[in-house]
């Protein structure tokens, strides 16, 4: 039996992947295709769907540590989101999975680690096993040929001083000044027909914001194990130098040839017949009547009252039926209509093959639902991957976007009359889900898993000065004079 270790981290879209992974790997073993010891390392919060996979749990941090994230009214703000999720989830996070991992990672045949458990990066280093980083967002693969889209970030809490932190914060205010308010534009955008210079530019502000915020925390925990301090989180301290795992297909988020040599794209995961059932109440429901528009901001979102009432008069202006998805009950109206459920929680898959529409935050779990349900879908990112998830949709022609600050009754009710008539829509999400379906069955993430099990990971590309060959395409100059 080879043992395979999944570290997984974050809210139900960030972990599903791995869970659906370990499902699938445990699919091929009751077909006959090798022995595994399957492991998941995540929040308490997943015990018991880890068990319901069959594999073995192993608890990183204590359950308070995701609620109190996501109890601070920063966490979900289109203004503080990502300066709270740098600083007081992933910052925080870095040690327990880097001791983990240092004491354990040597025991295991193959490691897949989030690409949100900086700590396994550390751990490599200092004792390497065979790591491989597994990343569902797009938004992590930096480039100057097609930027990700960047979420807004709030200068000043990066500061270190007083002094810098009065110059971050006249930084907040021009930043504001030129681009509007982060609820109203919480995208930063740079499309691949923008300058050279301008793309090199976004790409190294980017890395700039990832090391101040991430660095001090990666750094003291490498501190800790001896290890030197480094620079460009983002760039070189983030992936394995072994292999990258991207589940996304390559339509979603096309490879570019600045992105780490040692990718692999393959597809969204897929949990099947793993997933909750569906309510009664909602199979009730659903039996009553039309199609319904389905609501929802996320599995761990909070204070969205405004977004949910909003979603509800627009529903009664258009006179259609709805299901809101929310396990805060304080969100939700006093009186909802009888055309309207509230139900905590429910498997989207399932559920969004029988809307019409789903108006959702962008999370990449739920991107990829729509996707595969074949579903328009009506975005309001936030924060973190949300924005860059969001714009790749609506290149797509499968939704459209309306920037949380502008999420009233009127506009929605006519984004969502828009989206439900246009016939391109609709023939974009056939598209799509089509191609899903194909690609589900090749299985490509299971496959390259079982090779690496049973072949060993290839050893990583070195350059002459020691680095990897990503790593070396990262140091090549700002600018460049003459051609």
């Amino acid at each position: 039996m080879k043992r395979i270790l999944l570290v997984a981290f974050g809210t139900h879209g960030d972990v599903y992947p791995f869970v659906a992974l370990a499902a699938a790997l445990r699919q091929q073993q009751a077909e006959g295709v090798g022995g595994m010891d399957i492991s998941i390392a995540t929040l308490p919060q997943y015990e018991a769907l880890v068990h319901a996979v069959g594999a073995r749990f192993i608890p990183l941090a204590s359950r308070t540590f995701l609620e109190t994230f996501c109890a601070a009214p920063t966490a979900w703000s289109a203004r503080d989101g990502l300066s709270s999720f740098f600083g007081e989830f992933l910052g925080q996070a870095i040690d327990p999975v880097c001791d983990l991992l240092v004491r354990t990672g040597g025991e295991y045949a193959l490691v897949l680690a989030s690409v949100l458990a900086l700590g396994a990066r550390v751990a490599y280093d200092v004792t390497p096993f065979p790591l491989v980083t597994v990343c569902p967002y797009p938004v992590f693969f930096q480039s100057v040929h097609l930027p990700p889209v960047q979420s807004r970030v709030r200068f000043d809490t990066l500061a270190t001083g007083t002094v810098q932190r009065r110059m971050y914060r006249a930084l907040d205010v021009l930043s504001t000044a030129c681009l509007g308010p982060p609820e109203e534009y919480p995208r930063l955008v740079l499309g691949n027909t923008a300058p050279l210079w301008q793309r090199r530019l976004f790409k190294r502000l980017a890395l700039a914001v990832g090391d101040k915020a991430l660095a001090p925390a990666v750094n003291a925990t490498r501190a800790k194990h001896g290890l030197a301090p480094v620079r460009g989180v983002f760039g070189q301290a983030l992936f394995s130098p072994r292999k990258i795992l991207a589940l996304f297909p390559e339509w979603f988020a096309p490879p570019q040839e600045d992105w780490p040599a040692q990718t692999e794209v393959c597809n969204f995961p897929e949990l099947g017949m793993n997933r909750q059932a569906p309510s009664a109440a909602l199979r009730r429901f659903l039996e009553q009547g039309p199609p319904p528009v389905v609501v929802t901001f996320g599995s761990c979102k909070q204070r969205n009252a405004g977004l949910f009432a909003a979603a509800a008069t627009a529903l009664r202006r258009l006179e259609m039926r709805g299901v809101f998805v929310s396990a805060v009950e304080e969100d939700m109206p006093r009186e909802l209509p009888a055309s309207i459920l509230h139900t905590p929680f429910e498997p989207f898959p399932f559920l969004f093959r029988q809307a019409r529409l789903v108006v959702h935050h962008a999370g990449i779990g739920t991107c990829a639902d729509g996707l595969r349900a074949g579903v328009p879908q009506l975005l309001v990112p936030f924060s973190y991957d949300q924005p860059d998830n969001a714009t790749r949709l609506q290149r797509l022609g499968v939704g459209r976007i309306i920037a949380p600050g502008r999420c009233t009754a009127e506009t929605l009710a006519g984004a969502m009359q828009r989206l439900m008539q246009r016939e391109a829509t609709a023939q974009a999400c056939r598209q799509y889900a089509d191609l899903l379906r194909q690609a589900d069955a090749e299985q490509r993430a299971v496959r390259l898993v079982c090779r690496w099990m049973e072949e060993g990971l290839p050893s990583p590309e070195i350059c002459p000065q020691g680095l990897t060959a990503s790593q070396e395409r990262n140091r090549r100059p700002f600018f460049r004079l003459g051609r």
